[in-house]
């Protein structure tokens, strides 16, 4: 394709040539076609070399463009920063010595993307000062950006440090990946994990984001419901499939107060309390992310009290390219 540019560009600045030279063949004060050759070769040149110079050197290297490359870095680094946290005590292979190691190397995450963000300052300074000709760089959009995501990886950290050095205790494991409880917390876990995605893609692409987004704070809080749900359906002696609680919490209230007082419980009360604060924040970065990129409209829209399908709508485009980068 750059080929067939810079061909097209050469093709037009010969055949201006052609056309101009004709036209002034019988003006003395015309320079000689060789001549008029020569400028022209020399002045399409120096534009190519300019063109070339432009898109291959200065061009990657302006500071917003590398701002908005690091910031996808780190909202993928977040992604992979989370997935280790889960893995490393709700999804963990059995084996204390591969959790030592699983919590060193999360460990390091956390410190990477850390470092990342704290990097970040001064490319935000060339960038606000940078001279751009759609406008001026939206530097308190990005700042508040920036702020959310210190908030998304402090939350993260907490949950890290709630959820301890080894995986969770197994009667807790039986409960989480039982039934009902498993299905929303997969569904909770996959929903982080999009939005991150998203979130990265878009600072890529500069896509706006999608319509009709999840919510990490109604995913969690879903899971937290059933939760409960479960648990007084076990305190009742109701058992939906899946999730018999028979020997791991019995059916009497001080029983199952003295049950969820133990540590292995008060770990899973704690973790889930981080993981709420996980869910808020990364709510939190979705209008920062919709008012600096913008969001597509829905291809369902109200309209009579009814929803219908929009007529006119870029979600619906097919083809790739027809979407403005």
């Amino acid at each position: 394709m750059k080929t067939f540019v810079l061909g097209l560009l050469t093709l037009m600045s010969f055949s201006s040539y052609v056309c101009i030279s004709n036209a002034n063949s019988i003006n003395p004060f015309f320079d000689k076609p060789e001549v008029y050759l020569g400028k022209t070769i020399g002045t399409t040149s120096v534009t190519l070399c300019f063109a070339v110079i432009f898109s291959l050197v200065l061009y990657p290297t302006l500071a917003r463009r590398i701002l908005r490359t690091k910031l996808g870095r780190i909202f993928k680094n977040l992604n992979i920063f989370y997935r280790k946290i889960i893995v490393s005590t709700v999804n963990a292979p059995e084996g204390n010595a591969i959790q030592i190691e699983q919590d060193s190397d999360i460990k390091d995450t956390r410190n990477k993307i850390l470092s990342q963000l704290v990097a970040l300052e001064p490319v935000m300074v060339f960038a606000s000062v940078e001279p751009r000709l759609e406008g001026r760089f939206e530097s308190a959009k990005y700042r508040e950006l920036l702020t959310c995501m210190y908030r998304l990886l402090d939350r993260l950290e907490c949950m890290r440090l709630s959820g301890g050095d080894h995986a969770f205790d197994p009667d807790v494991l039986k409960l989480l990946n039982a039934g009902p409880i498993g299905e929303v917390r997969l569904q909770m876990q996959q929903s982080v994990r999009l939005l991150l995605y998203v979130f990265a893609s878009t600072m890529w692409t500069k896509q706006p984001l999608p319509p009709s987004l999840p919510k990490a704070a109604e995913a969690r809080d879903k899971l937290a419901h059933m939760f409960v749900l479960t648990l007084m359906q076990h305190y009742h002696g109701i058992h939906p499939t899946g999730t018999d609680l028979e020997g791991l919490i019995p059916h009497d209230q001080e029983g199952l107060l003295a049950t969820l007082n133990t540590e292995k419980w008060m770990r899973l009360l704690s973790f889930s309390v981080a993981a709420r604060e996980v869910a808020y924040e990364l709510d939190h970065v979705t209008p920062a992310m919709k008012s600096i990129f913008g969001e597509f409209p829905d291809i369902i829209a109200r309209k009579d009290n009814n929803f219908v399908v929009a007529d006119v709508n870029e979600w619906l485009v097919s083809d790739v390219d027809a979407i403005k980068v």
